[in-house]
């Protein structure tokens, strides 16, 4: 799915789709989703892989277990790439949070090249794999990630569980700063 320019004011449920899905803005940068009080994006218990590429994220979501992108028990690979976090909102949530909480799902995300704005008391990126005892294994990949305003609480959480027999974790490359 191509999105043309211009603001969306909107909670996109990406996990309605069928299969694979990508999402993506035609020009980067150039297509605003804004979720109001909700996700901009979100799914919930997916199978397939979900892609979201070049949006403006806003939210005034203001939930600490939500996120701005927020993905639970998806069956396939998440991946978010090119996207920024508006610095023209301050953020309440997590910017992307990735959860998984059911038994045998595996967590598969690969986040690139994104920029965060202000966040206040709540991580830019995440991913609890195997919440609570329960998922698969976990491949994770986090790199070229920078962000442009303050952070009061983690840049990158990641939780891995006893439940992962196999975890594959790289945080690399990225650039934060500015702690509160």
């Amino acid at each position: 799915i191509i999105v043309a320019n211009g603001t969306y004011t909107e909670s996109v449920d990406v996990g309605m789709a069928a299969g694979n899905i990508t999402i993506r803005a035609a020009n980067i940068g150039m297509a605003t989703v804004n979720g109001g009080t909700a996700p901009a994006f979100f799914a919930s218990g997916h199978i397939g892989d979900i892609t979201i590429v070049g949006f403006e994220l806003r939210s005034t979501l203001n939930q600490s277990d939500g996120g701005v992108i927020n993905v639970t028990n998806l069956t396939g690979w998440l991946t978010v790439r090119n996207n920024t976090f508006s610095t023209g909102s301050q953020f309440f949530t997590i910017g992307i949070n990735h959860i998984t909480n059911a038994a045998g799902v595996s967590t598969q995300t690969t986040i690139l090249d994104n920029s965060f704005g202000a966040f206040e008391n709540h991580d830019f990126i995440h991913i609890d794999a195997g919440e609570n005892g329960v998922g698969g294994d976990a491949d994770i990949l986090v790199d070229g990630n920078t962000n442009t305003s303050v952070i009061e609480n983690d840049a990158v959480f990641i939780g891995l569980e006893s439940s992962n027999t196999t975890a594959i974790v790289v945080v690399t490359n990225n650039t934060f700063g500015g702690w509160a």
